[in-house]
């Protein structure tokens, strides 16, 4: 259960972000409302930790959207953003408790055509979890 509780704790702390429209739990055809962030998963590895229990280290992808055929400036609009959901996962390390520690290791910036273009960064989340056998 740990994939579906580290995602609703991601969700969550997400949901705390004013500055954005909409937060999916997937990543769905059409996006509604600009900004919006998405949480998927990506993968994740089993550590041996020791003779009764393993670390699984799980990563998730937070991918945050704007439209570029706006007024607004995209990358202006998702740095400002990019900031707070960062913020929000660091001041949380355990995701409201549903990993032991959690971070967001990395940041990309893409664009993307969608149902509209847009300005994407990817903001990969790694958590781990000590799982007993």
């Amino acid at each position: 259960m740990t994939y579906v509780s580290i995602a609703a704790g991601i969700v969550a702390k997400l949901g705390t972000v004013t500055e954005l429209e909409q937060v999916y739990n997937h990543e769905p055809k059409e996006l509604a409302k600009f900004p919006c962030a998405t949480v998927t998963a990506f993968s994740h590895t089993d550590i041996f930790a020791d003779t009764a229990a393993n670390t699984r280290q799980f990563i998730f992808m937070i991918r945050l959207y704007f439209r570029t055929d706006t007024a607004q400036d995209a990358e202006t609009v998702l740095r400002n953003v990019a900031d707070k959901v960062i913020a929000k996962i660091e001041s949380d390390v355990t995701l409201n408790g549903s990993c032991d520690f959690a971070r967001p290791s990395e940041g990309k910036w893409v664009f993307q055509q969608r149902e509209v273009p847009v300005r994407v960064v990817e903001i990969t989340v790694e958590a781990l979890k000590r799982l007993n056998r």
